[in-house]
């Protein structure tokens, strides 16, 4: 079953997160993340909608289903705020084919809300 169970959160009032398939090809090689983050620019690891879940699962275009794994950190150089869950490809790996990509985000392995953005490869 699939539901908000935020209360506040509604289609009119979404959570402050924002879902990405990201990839680049440079010099060095081609490699992707797939990742979630909670908006805004905090200057703490202040909590957000994602600090609460159990896991964050994606089916990618492919119909893999894949686990991120939690990251929220303050970089100790930078003082960078980082509240997201991600998983990085290999690097030298192929690119994410394009289509749509599910985020599911679950508590106590119950999925309590998803999210699918399309992504094309460019």
């Amino acid at each position: 079953m699939i539901h908000d169970s935020e209360p506040n959160n509604s289609p009119d009032n979404p959570p402050d997160m924002y879902e990405e398939v990201w990839s680049q090809t440079s010099p060095i090689g081609t490699s992707f993340e797939y990742k979630v983050n909670c908006a805004g620019d905090p200057e703490t690891l202040e909590p957000c909608y994602l600090s609460d879940l159990s896991a964050v699962r994606v089916v990618t275009a492919d119909n893999a289903s894949l686990r991120l794994e939690k990251d929220f950190n303050i970089n100790d150089y930078s003082d960078e705020v980082t509240r997201r869950w991600v998983l990085y490809g290999p690097q030298e790996g192929a690119p994410p084919a394009s289509g749509e990509y599910t985020f599911e985000y679950l508590k106590v392995g119950d999925v309590v809300r998803s999210e699918t953005p399309d992504y094309t490869q460019s």
